[in-house]
């Protein structure tokens, strides 16, 4: 993975960023999902502890293709795959629209029925 993000994605400031932007170089996108509080060794910022948890885009294409394809690779040489597509839903489409109108049902009526303003904010 190093190969992919380099030995430490956030180094640099926005500010250098910006200003050392090059659009023919592609970066992978590693995005900081959080930190599992549970666990409290591996990261310690003022009164944050715990493990962090990232994402990476490893999506093999421009100048990183042969790195990311490389993580790919490892990953599944290990038995782990990928979902392909933009999402992954498990429920299928008539008990996902049930449940998205019957969400959206309450949340219109608890709208409607709001007492907090006597019905102004309502459209």
């Amino acid at each position: 993975m190093r190969g992919l993000i380099g030995p430490n994605p956030f180094e640099k400031s926005e500010e250098q960023l910006i200003k050392e932007y090059n659009s023919s170089v592609t970066l992978p996108l590693v995005l900081f999902l959080g930190l599992d509080e549970r666990k409290k060794e591996g990261f310690e910022h003022g009164i944050y502890k715990g493990q962090p948890f990232f994402a990476v885009d490893i999506t093999p294409r421009g100048t990183v293709e042969k790195e990311a394809s490389a993580v790919v690779e490892a990953m599944k040489a290990k038995g782990l795959s990928f979902i392909e597509g933009r999402m992954h839903m498990s429920l299928n489409a008539p008990e996902g629209m049930g449940n998205s109108a019957n969400w959206m049902k309450r949340y219109a009526d608890s709208w409607y029925s709001c007492n907090l303003c006597s019905g102004s904010c309502a459209p």
